[in-house]
């Protein structure tokens, strides 16, 4: 699977995670424990994943369950550890205490779909850690499911009527006894218990798909037959009670009420003229526009929004800092002027990042942005997204006013003096392509850079003008 040289030794790396070495080993380079020179090749450590290049007289391995492993010669720390008795060499792999870094929560946050249907979460939100793995809040996501589990002494039992799974801080087992294993224990914390996908995925017959649009995964039971009703982000489409309006639509999607179809969007004025429901853009050229939209592009532009309004609808004054800004500002299009090295958004928003500490905010919340709901009015994209959020803290609740800058739109919803608390609705968010031509067109580079418009001076009402009150329902 895998070979590394140097001067002085090889290794190699089979199927089953057998790390071989062989040659010269005055320094420990081999990791046997002992100095002799091999010409055998013989088994040095098992259970590896990926080895380094043999160089310097020492090696540096990863294992399966990630941890970093290291022996031979320590010249200049090469093993990244120091030695008992300031050794020079270590003749055995000794693991090297590496801590891994601390994802920012814009970098973790992951969104699930159950059998083509959204789950959403505020707290206890399901997150991707520095490994790869995405981990599941097991109780509420349980609660969406309609499956049952609770927690007792420490315990959390789980089933959806034919399979099963036990979980504790040190094991988790399934319904026939067996063992299942993750690079990520079982975390217990804030009263949830979260889960590795890849166990659930085991341990109730589950498969699921990654969709890089919005960073979610969709989630199938064993016994859903639908897959070829499936948009092109994993999403059910429907049928039946289809909304008066569904022919504006390119389809409709199952989960999603009724109303978040009926609901006008943005009405287009007398100057721009042009008008374009969800239907028309979803055709190849549509009339009047100087672009062939695709889905890949609304898919682009829903990762934007995603993004963008996940860092504002996840808050925390204890761990946000300085690097918030940047990551906001990489979503949002539109021309802004320079003031120094950055630009004058970019201060706007570190201001509120001071803000946000000062008045001790904590604001959780989900966003789903939806692809299929786009409209043209006004010389603008428009795209329906659902938010909900809540905030959970605040040291001056009666200062939260609704602000007058493009950053802090979503603090309080317009019309209630009710500050601290929870909140769901759908918004309209304008989109543009980045960057913009000088003439202030929309119609700029079409590549990755479809973002989130912030040029408007509307941006703020814009969006609260299509709020409407949000009543689920299965279909």
């Amino acid at each position: 699977m895998d070979i590394s040289n140097s001067s002085d030794a090889s290794f190699d790396l089979d199927e089953s995670g057998n790390m071989y070495g062989w040659g010269d080993n005055r320094t420990g380079t081999l990791g046997d424990g002992t100095a002799n020179q091999a010409t055998v090749p013989k088994i040095i450590l098992k259970n590896v994943r990926l080895v380094s290049e043999a160089d310097g007289g020492h090696m540096v391995v990863q294992k399966e369950d990630l941890s970093v492993w290291a022996w031979g010669f320590n010249y200049r720390g090469g093993l990244g550890m120091e030695l008992p008795n300031k050794k020079k060499n270590s003749p055995i792999p000794v693991k090297v205490p590496f801590q891994w870094p601390t994802l920012n929560v814009w970098d973790q946050s992951v969104r699930l779909n159950l059998n083509g249907k959204n789950l959403y979460f505020t707290s206890n939100k399901p997150y991707l850690t520095i490994k790869q793995e995405v981990m599941i809040p097991s109780l509420a996501f349980a609660k969406q499911a309609k499956w049952a589990a609770s927690i007792s002494n420490g315990k959390l039992n789980m089933n959806d009527s034919t399979h099963s799974l036990s979980v504790t801080k040190s094991s988790m087992v399934d319904g026939k006894g067996n063992v299942l294993s993750s690079n990520t224990s079982a975390q217990f914390r804030n009263g949830e218990v979260y889960v590795p996908l890849r166990v659930l995925s085991e341990a109730f017959n589950l498969t699921f798909n990654y969709y890089s649009f919005d960073r979610s995964y969709g989630i199938y039971t064993a016994n859903f037959t639908q897959k070829d009703n499936l948009d092109d982000y994993g999403k059910l489409i429907r049928t039946k009670a289809l909304p008066a309006k569904a022919s504006k639509y390119p389809y409709v999607l199952a989960g999603i009420p009724n109303q978040f179809y009926e609901k006008e969007f943005p009405k287009a004025n007398s100057l721009k003229g042009l008008s374009l429901n969800a239907a028309q853009l979803y055709r190849s050229k549509a009339v009047g526009l100087p672009i062939e939209l695709t889905s890949d592009d609304f898919g682009r532009y829903a990762n934007h929004i995603s993004k963008y309004y996940e860092l504002l609808l996840n808050t925390d004054y204890r761990t946000i800092n300085m690097n918030w800004a940047p990551a906001l500002e990489s979503h949002a299009g539109g021309s802004t002027s320079k003031m120094g090295d950055k630009t004058a958004r970019e201060l706007q928003m570190e201001g509120y990042v001071k803000w946000i500490k000062n008045k001790k905010v904590i604001i959780q919340g989900d966003v789903r942005p939806e692809p299929s709901m786009v409209t043209y009015r006004n010389g603008v994209l428009y795209m329906r997204t659902y938010i909900q959020y809540e905030i959970v803290h605040a040291n001056a609740p009666n200062d939260l006013k609704l602000r007058k800058d493009r950053v802090v739109q979503l603090i309080s919803a317009p019309k209630d003096k009710k500050i601290v608390g929870s909140y769901a609705m759908y918004i309209d968010v304008p989109l543009t392509s980045d960057p913009v031509f000088s003439n202030g067109s929309a119609w700029g580079s079409w590549s990755s850079g479809l973002k989130v418009d912030t040029r408007y001076n509307d941006i703020i009402k814009t969006p609260w003008e299509s709020v409407f009150t949000l009543t689920m329902s299965p279909d």
